[in-house]
């Protein structure tokens, strides 16, 4: 993998958290290239560790806010796209369900916005 050998800098800088709360505001390629980045990064390998799953179970508010991510319609399929990612591991799905906001799914799936509310949706079919 291209990234096998790059140092956990994003988890040091924090760049995650920073990313996920201002992806609103970059452009639409670059939006689309932060979660592809993101799902890179969950994908990530050391021998048997996932580094970045282990940052995110140490530090929940990072799902929590993809979660709240569907706030920001400019945003709310690309944090949707990364939440499904996440939630593709059991410990970061944990980590959902137990978020005091959970329950704005539901008021996720019947937004007016279509795009916004299947996606929110789709989260609750993953595998």
């Amino acid at each position: 993998m291209i990234l096998q050998n790059v140092p956990l800098e994003y988890c040091h800088s924090n760049i995650l958290p920073s990313l996920i709360q201002n992806i609103g505001s970059f452009s639409f390629d670059c939006r689309k290239e932060i979660s592809l980045i993101y799902a890179i990064l969950l994908r990530r390998k050391i021998g048997t560790r996932e580094p970045t799953i282990d940052y995110l179970n140490k530090n929940p508010h990072i799902i929590h806010l993809l979660c709240d991510g569907y706030n920001q319609p400019e945003a709310a399929v690309f944090v949707g796209s990364m939440l499904r990612e996440s939630l593709k591991h059991e410990s970061l799905a944990s980590i959902l369900l137990d978020y005091k906001n959970f329950f704005s799914f539901f008021k996720y799936v019947q937004m007016q916005n279509f795009d916004i509310a299947s996606d929110a949706f789709s989260n609750f079919r993953v595998n």
